[in-house]
């Protein structure tokens, strides 16, 4: 469902949004869960299950094995405009 880059403070800058430690959505699939629960791009994870997220491939390592378990999975999200919300999310 989605796409993430590693977070740096030039990314954030080209995107217009805050700079924030862990990984900027890059895109988001049409239909997708993510796209269902407002994920956009340019929103940070910060976490994954309360787990820091510092980099793309800590993303992918913590989700994977996450999803695995077949049940959703929580992410913190730095929205666009600021505020951090917690999204759950479960894989198709």
């Amino acid at each position: 469902g989605m796409s993430v880059r590693t977070s740096t403070p030039e990314l954030a800058e080209r995107r217009c949004v805050p700079y924030e430690t862990g990984v900027m959505v890059s895109d988001v699939a049409a239909g997708s869960a993510a796209e269902l629960k407002n994920m956009d791009r340019g929103d940070i994870i910060t976490s994954i299950e309360r787990q820091p997220v510092t980099s793309a491939e800590d993303f992918r390592r913590i989700r994977d094995r996450y999803l695995d378990l077949g049940r959703p999975v929580l992410f913190l999200v730095q929205s666009n405009d600021g505020q951090p919300r917690f999204v759950a999310l479960k894989a198709r």
